[in-house]
């Protein structure tokens, strides 16, 4: 990514690609055979290929900035990022679930976000591989899951608290450290317009 097309002021806090890394080129068979017959030589590395190497890409990883000052150690500052980041991007809709995976550093600072999943409107798919990706490739510290449920009532069901143990298991094997897991809905007749799995003891 290009930064000197924007200047400062208009300069995102969050640039966050949907595609955090994707292969952008296959090589060919004779940059195969390149490879396989040399040593490569990145970044003051040396790995010589061998038969347990897979398919070889170009890798583009886009540079993410961090969002100063947005600490998420709390449901009500997840909540406020939430509104003013999540349901604000093009690809949220709030008649849909998104799970989303808030990326934060060592101070709990956001640094990224991404989207996980997208799907009905009242339920969608959450694996622990898709929620931790983004989390290893950013280097994260820790992490936190939310997701929106379309009727405004953010009480968990049974499948929310499997995946919650899931997602927990995972984060102690990976050492990263998931901070909560938020269910975010309304406040209509004075509810909670959350509901948070560390608070309920799960996490």
């Amino acid at each position: 990514m290009n930064n000197d097309l924007f200047t400062e002021a208009e300069m995102p806090f969050n640039l966050i690609s949907q595609t955090i890394a994707a292969p952008v080129k296959i090589l060919s068979p004779q940059e195969e055979e390149a490879v396989r017959s040399a040593t490569v030589r990145a970044g003051g590395y040396e790995h010589t290929p061998s038969m347990f190497d897979g398919p070889s890409y170009e890798v583009k990883i886009n540079r993410v900035r961090e969002c100063p000052g947005v600490i998420c150690d709390q449901a009500e500052n997840a909540l406020q990022y939430w509104n003013e980041s999540i349901t604000t991007a093009d690809w949220f809709s709030g008649e849909r679930e998104n799970i989303v995976v808030l990326i934060l550093n060592v101070r709990l600072a956001v640094t990224a976000h991404a989207l996980v999943s997208v799907g009905t409107i009242n339920e969608t798919i959450c694996h622990s591989r898709e929620v931790f990706r983004p989390a290893i490739a950013l280097n994260a510290y820790a992490i936190l899951v939310m997701h929106n449920h379309p009727s405004g009532d953010p009480s968990p069901s049974n499948a929310d608290f499997r995946v919650t143990r899931r997602l927990k298991e995972s984060a102690d094997i990976l050492g990263v450290t998931l901070i909560d897991h938020l269910i975010v809905g309304d406040s209509t007749g004075g509810r909670s317009p959350t509901f948070s799995f560390k608070e309920a003891g799960v996490i």
